[in-house]
């Protein structure tokens, strides 16, 4: 019996303007979550989100 099977995994990264480095340590947890809860309302999953000072990673699948 013949099948097809797919999986698509979206890999986002936003950076900050001219990769100034104004993400600190105290904003990143809420900011990780806003993007986290985003993705959730689109309906996708959202997997891991995550970054440094300059720039944030979102892998999510629609």
């Amino acid at each position: 019996m013949p099948q097809s099977l797919s999986f698509l995994l979206i890999h986002v990264v936003f950076s900050t303007k001219d990769c100034a480095p104004i993400l600190g340590a105290t904003i990143r947890p809420a900011l990780h979550a806003y993007l986290a809860t985003v993705a959730r309302n689109a309906d996708c999953e959202c997997y891991r989100v995550g970054g440094v000072a300059d720039h944030v990673h979102l892998a999510a699948q629609p």
